[in-house]
């Protein structure tokens, strides 16, 4: 019998760029597989930075960032092979000049990700939001650049997320398992 302890963890790919302006920004993508009877989806989430880093104490206080007030989208399969696409320099901008385009029943989003070459090569992910029903409200939005080895990870994580995003109870065993352990 195998004594192998199967241990599941919610993973998170996050990037922090905090500035001395206090103007940076942060993004996070977690997956949520799919389950009977919902598809998978990536969500993103960004966050303004809230506060710079400083010393006190001579101790350094890290960067803070506005989770509360964060714009989050939610990914499905074919917003995650768009995402794909830029990263393998297939396509320059995810769904072309105008982005893509999510609608709920509360708000409207667009995310822009494309490559670019200035200030740095690299990609820009932005995402612009807009609340229903507010008279005169304006769309919130925050841009975050990612670096060339930023965009190797992130094309790493959205790749092995695809068949998650699509498939159910899918357990992996390791190759030395027991061969009657489910």
């Amino acid at each position: 019998m195998n004594d192998t302890a199967y241990q599941t963890f919610q993973g998170r790919l996050a990037y922090y760029h905090p500035n001395q302006t206090g103007k940076g920004c942060a993004v996070r993508f977690e997956l949520r597989p799919a389950r009977r009877g919902r598809e998978g989806y990536v969500f993103a989430e960004l966050a303004r930075q809230k506060s710079a880093a400083s010393r006190q104490n001579g101790a350094i206080q890290g960067a803070t960032f506005d989770w509360e007030s964060r714009v989050a989208v939610k990914l499905g399969l074919t917003d995650v092979c768009a995402l794909l696409t830029v990263l393998e320099n297939r396509v320059a901008a995810a769904g072309g000049d105008k982005g893509l385009f999510h609608q709920t029943e509360g708000a409207t989003a667009v995310i822009t990700f494309r490559r670019v070459e200035q200030p740095f090569a690299g990609y820009a992910l932005e995402v612009s939001r807009k609340e229903k029903g507010k008279e005169g409200a304006e769309p919130v939005r925050l841009r975050i650049g990612l670096s060339e080895a930023e965009g190797c990870g992130l094309r790493q994580v959205l790749a092995a997320a695809v068949f998650h995003l699509c498939f159910y109870e899918t357990t992996v065993f390791p190759a030395d398992a027991d061969a009657e352990t489910p």
